[in-house]
């Protein structure tokens, strides 16, 4: 019994200290150019030795994984606690979840670009989109068995050409050529054009409202186009 209470407070502290770490990245990753915060500095901002950093994570490629991982599933936790029950809706949801959490915490998101100058690093975001992908294409079979979407929609594919679209309009906006609201607005007519073909009677006709919707915000500030 002892053992097991010795063990179990272990866990906690080692758990705790994994918490500290990531959140020491993020914070370093939103203040300077990433490629060049060492893991000595994580260790210090984290409150932990070097020795319990590498023990915990051997690389900072490592740490950064978790970084993405943590901020994949805060956004999942965000778009579930909109409530939302149809999936279909729930995709256009999930890009304003996403627009807002970059409006939270531009320095963040803007600094995890920088982090695509180093390869490591860069293999670590490449893993971040392959959750991303998981996510939209999970949206798109509970769309399908909603009967919202038809069976002939290929998931997978889309799943990657959603991560795409986002990623342009995340880009776009990280280095400053467009706004949130353009970026969110560019994305939602490029996911509605794409589904226009897939959609079934139930869903066509508030498809073709968003798209006209959209259609007509872009024309109005000029950014069809741009």
């Amino acid at each position: 019994m002892e053992t097991q209470i010795v063990r179990s407070r272990h866990e906690k502290g080692k758990s705790l200290r994994r918490r500290r770490i990531i959140e020491a990245a993020a914070a370093l990753a939103s203040e300077a150019d990433s490629d060049t915060v060492s893991m000595a500095q994580v260790a210090a901002r984290a409150g932990v030795s070097p020795a319990t950093l590498y023990n915990l994570f051997q690389t900072k490629s490592a740490i950064f994984r978790a970084v993405f991982e943590d901020d994949h599933n805060q956004f999942r936790e965000a778009v579930a606690a909109a409530g939302i029950e149809s999936p279909f809706e729930r995709i256009f949801v999930a890009l304003e979840v996403v627009m807002a959490r970059y409006e939270r915490n531009p320095q963040f998101y803007r600094g995890t670009v920088r982090l695509t100058g180093a390869q490591s690093l860069y293999a670590e975001m490449s893993d971040h989109v392959g959750y991303r992908s998981v996510f939209w294409r999970d949206l798109l079979v509970e769309a399908v068995a909603a009967g919202e979407i038809r069976a002939e929609v290929n998931p997978e594919v889309f799943g990657l050409l959603m991560v795409q679209v986002t990623r342009s309009q995340f880009l776009d906006w990280a280095w400053g050529v467009i706004d949130l609201s353009r970026a969110e607005d560019q994305a939602a007519y490029m996911f509605a054009l794409m589904l226009q073909k897939y959609v079934t009677p139930s869903t066509d006709a508030k498809l073709a409202s968003r798209i006209a919707k959209l259609e007509r915000v872009l024309a109005r500030n000029n950014k069809v186009g741009s």
